[in-house]
């Protein structure tokens, strides 16, 4: 669910974006910095960061729990720009309880430097798979980037290092000084 500045519903937005910690001059941590992403509907390119670029985009879900209560989830997700740039990502696990976390983070634009946001957020996530703990829910993962933009990001050598599903987020956004 979106809402406006109001509280009335807008369309969400279905995307992928693309974030590397990134440490700026004079910085004394690294930052979530957005260099890019993938998005529907159009009305959400170029976004806030000035680097989203417009894709269809496809999401199939199946969700199961057997008697046992045991909570099977499947997920497909489709990006298709105009440009011939794809990102498709499948994942497979068995869910387990969330936990809840409260956080505040500011997150930087890639193309306009100078440029962050302050996101207040409200969430649960289920870390699925984490190669740091040795967990891993998953019984499937697929993970693939194709096209001019994106092959020189995702050339084959990189790693899965986690998977956490986020069922439930709520964010408000602000602008430094507000």
């Amino acid at each position: 669910m979106a809402q406006d500045a109001d509280g009335k519903p807008i369309d969400a937005g279905r995307g992928a974006v693309l974030v590397i910690p990134a440490k700026k001059q004079g910085m004394e941590k690294a930052v979530p910095m957005v260099i890019g992403g993938l998005f529907s509907p159009a009305s959400y390119t170029p976004g806030s960061y000035s680097n989203y670029v417009y894709a269809k985009t496809a999401l199939d879900r199946t969700i199961h729990s057997d008697p046992a209560a045991v909570t099977n989830v499947e997920e497909a997700w489709s990006f298709t720009t105009d440009g011939g740039d794809s990102l498709q990502v499948q994942v497979q696990y068995t869910r387990s309880v969330p936990v809840r976390a409260n956080l505040e983070l500011s997150v930087y634009s890639g193309a306009k430097s100078d440029f962050y946001r302050i996101y207040r957020v409200e969430q649960a996530t289920d870390v699925v798979r984490s190669t740091v703990t040795g967990l891993d829910r998953t019984q499937r993962v697929s993970f693939k980037a194709s096209g001019r933009q994106l092959a020189p990001l995702f050339d084959g050598s990189e790693q899965l290092i986690s998977i956490t599903a986020i069922p439930w987020y709520s964010r408000q956004i602000f602008l430094p000084g507000s």
